[in-house]
């Protein structure tokens, strides 16, 4: 009955350069709050058909009080901020392991910083 089936996880960490202290988002926003707004746009366009007033569990994500909240786990790359959840982290296996893209142009007035991006 049942059946087994693989499972990873995709992890980033951004450091800063040159004491390699690793970057939250918090360090990187001047207003998380507003991050989380841009984002869960971008996620309900991404992974919900643009949904913008569905519950999440409607869809089947598995918010805290089913209400879109950032995880620490980003990239930061030339063309935006990606944030990545794994699976299981906001709902079951069959969901995958979602992924957020935010282009630069929408986040770029919240920036702290500017940032170079270099990638290993």
């Amino acid at each position: 009955m049942g059946g087994a089936h693989g499972n990873g996880g995709t992890y980033y960490y951004n450091f800063t350069v040159p004491d390699g202290r690793i970057l939250t988002l918090k360090e990187l926003f001047h207003d998380i709050n507003q991050l989380n707004t841009i984002a869960e746009q971008y996620f309900r366009k991404q992974h919900m058909n643009g949904d913008l007033s569905a519950d999440f569990d409607e869809y089947a994500f598995e918010f805290e009080n089913n209400q879109f909240s950032l995880n620490e786990n980003f990239k930061i790359t030339p063309d935006g901020l990606k944030i990545q959840y794994n699976a299981y982290e906001i709902g079951p296996y069959v969901l995958g392991a979602p992924l957020v893209e935010i282009p630069w142009k929408n986040i770029q007035p919240i920036l702290k910083k500017n940032l170079t991006v270099v990638s290993y």
